[in-house]
């Protein structure tokens, strides 16, 4: 029996915040709560062989993880638990976001199959989504499954970014940046015709593999999506959107 127990995933922590959120980020949540105990045989149910360990999500693995959660939210007071980098951005993005987030959690139960654990795969920390966007149609995909070439990328769907670009040309009546409305047509005339950026609001590297659909995406410029990923933790976009609006007020803009 191996000793070290697989890395928590995205889908699961999310899952496990929204336990966490329902409670109040200032409870405890003990291994013996229902509530632990129905999400660890969740989490077990649906990796088997992963279970064969007694270890693996078990309710006091699970009452652990809680309060690494817990403890790294910003309003919590004293000495964090070490529960490294992707359990901090869970919590960020309730933080930013809680109903979106809840939305996730609820839609990762009601499609267990995008629970399952990730084995045996090699994650880069540091994946910026800056393709080029081809045509299609689709409203949503799985998307950020890890596939190896020579080095590893993240699989995205050509097909949802196309649908998204066709969106937002339908919704606006052209395709310009969704932060600063720079419009690459009207800038560059036919060779900027129907190129835009599509960035994820929650990063792959993140989520890791998860269906995305339209509302995940926005449409950006290639300047709004550089300063997005310019600095950790990156920007929302609509933080970026007040950090134009404030450069403008403060008459840095030109």
């Amino acid at each position: 029996m191996s000793s070290k127990q697989p890395d928590w995933i995205w889908p699961e922590l999310v899952v496990t915040a929204a336990v966490q959120d329902a409670a109040g980020w200032g409870r405890t949540i003990r291994s013996t709560d229902d509530r632990v105990i129905e999400l660890s045989n969740l989490f077990r149910d649906l990796n088997p062989l992963l279970a064969k360990d007694p270890r693996f999500r078990s309710a006091a693995s699970l009452q652990r993880k809680l309060e690494d959660l817990r403890t790294v939210h910003p309003k919590y007071v004293g000495t964090k638990t070490r529960g490294g980098r992707l359990t901090a951005a869970v919590v960020t993005a309730y933080v930013q976001d809680p109903g979106r987030m809840r939305g996730l959690a609820e839609r990762f139960r009601n499609e267990p199959r995008l629970l399952p654990h990730a084995i045996g795969l090699d994650v880069e920390d540091d994946v910026v989504d800056l393709d080029e966007v081809n045509a299609g149609r689709a409203v949503s995909a799985v998307e950020g499954a890890v596939r190896r070439r020579i080095a590893t990328y993240r699989e995205r769907d050509p097909k949802l970014r196309g649908e998204k670009i066709a969106e937002a040309v339908r919704q606006r009546g052209r395709l310009e940046c969704e932060t600063c409305s720079f419009d690459f047509e009207a800038r560059y005339g036919e060779l900027g015709s129907g190129y835009a950026h599509v960035h994820h609001i929650v990063p792959l590297h993140v989520t890791n593999e998860v269906e995305n659909s339209l509302s995940d995406l926005v449409v950006l410029c290639a300047n709004c999506h550089a300063m997005i990923h310019r600095r950790r933790p990156w920007k929302t976009p609509k933080q970026l959107v007040e950090i134009i609006c404030k450069a403008e007020d403060d008459g840095v803009t030109r």
